[in-house]
């Protein structure tokens, strides 16, 4: 006969053969118990506010890590919006690797006025969505060389 371990080694198995196959009927099914219990219950999402409430309480660690990993993910997307709103490439050569590439100032604004409205990272993706006039991408050798000749 099979021993204990061999039968629970083989029903994990199954299990778990049975899960990859149905994961898409699965989530189906757990987002339409999800949303009945959304229309049949009132305080549904006051408890479950809670619920979310009391996981964040008892892992900070966990909500941490999620809340990098959005940050990134956040900045990226950010420098991508803003990159493209320049034209993704040097606005003096025809510069388009955006690892060597940089958002300028086109009217040197200093750095304590950057400090001062806080224009570093997303923040000044943002700024540069909004207002893309002010800015403009050039190249490091570009940046550099008009820093040089300005005297920036």
């Amino acid at each position: 006969m099979y021993s204990k371990e061999h039968r629970a080694e083989k029903q994990r198995d199954a299990t778990r053969r049975y899960r990859e196959k149905n994961l898409v009927k699965d989530k189906a099914r757990a987002a339409a118990r999800y949303q009945e219990q959304k229309r049949n219950d009132p305080d549904f999402l006051l408890k479950r506010r809670e619920q979310t409430r009391q996981w964040r309480a008892a892992n900070p660690q966990a909500v941490k890590e999620i809340q990098q990993r959005n940050d990134k993910k956040r900045y990226w997307v950010s420098k991508k919006e803003a990159f493209a709103v320049l034209g993704n490439k040097c606005a003096k050569c025809p510069w388009t690797d955006e690892r060597a590439l940089q958002i300028d100032h086109i009217i040197a604004i200093g750095d304590a006025e950057r400090r001062r409205t806080n224009q570093l990272g997303r923040h000044l993706y943002k700024a540069v969505i909004e207002n893309p006039n002010m800015y403009q991408l050039l190249c490091a050798n570009c940046n550099w060389i008009k820093r040089h000749d300005l005297k920036e």
